[in-house]
């Protein structure tokens, strides 16, 4: 099995890779606006580690992003995440 990508919805994409780019380094890899609902889909990597992506999800209308924000938790108990890097 290959790893591709993990999705994280984000409540402010700026400040998202403010911190994915900016602090831990990753890379902008690919931006699209998502063609089922109005979002915009970025995906970031480590430079020279494309394969495996982080797909950072935020969504335009806030209704929307609190609404899948409370669908997340409800569905979930406990999450926890962690990027270790070399």
């Amino acid at each position: 099995m290959k790893y591709l990508h993990t999705a994280i919805r984000v409540r402010d994409l700026d400040q998202a890779l403010g911190y994915y780019c900016g602090t831990l380094g990753f890379r902008e890899v690919v931006r699209f606006q998502g063609h089922r609902r109005p979002c915009t889909i970025v995906f970031v990597a480590q430079p020279g580690d494309e394969g495996a992506q982080l797909e950072l999800v935020w969504y335009h209308d806030p209704a929307e992003r609190e609404r899948r924000s409370a669908t997340s938790r409800m569905t979930r108990t406990r999450t926890r995440a962690a990027i270790a890097r070399t």
